[in-house]
């Protein structure tokens, strides 16, 4: 899936970066993301709910594929 397929490009990127011996700092996510979600019901506090949702996990995720503990930002568009 997406989330899957982003995941693995983390991990890609970071071990390309650091075999060309440079250091690896994601600054952000970018996402398209809930197209539909209004159209198949979706409110727009659940939707939001989703969001946070979303960021926690891409946030957690980096950190742990990293090791660095920063805040990784969601830029999000529809």
């Amino acid at each position: 899936d997406n989330y899957e397929n982003a995941q693995t490009q983390i991990s890609t990127v970071k071990s390309l970066t650091e075999a060309a011996g440079a250091y690896y700092q994601p600054f952000g996510v970018t996402i398209v993301h809930g197209e539909s979600d209004g159209i198949n019901g979706v409110s727009g506090d659940t939707y939001a709910g989703y969001m946070v949702e979303l960021q926690a996990d891409y946030e957690g995720d980096w950190q742990t594929t990293t090791g660095l503990s920063d805040t990784i930002p969601l830029f999000e568009s529809q």
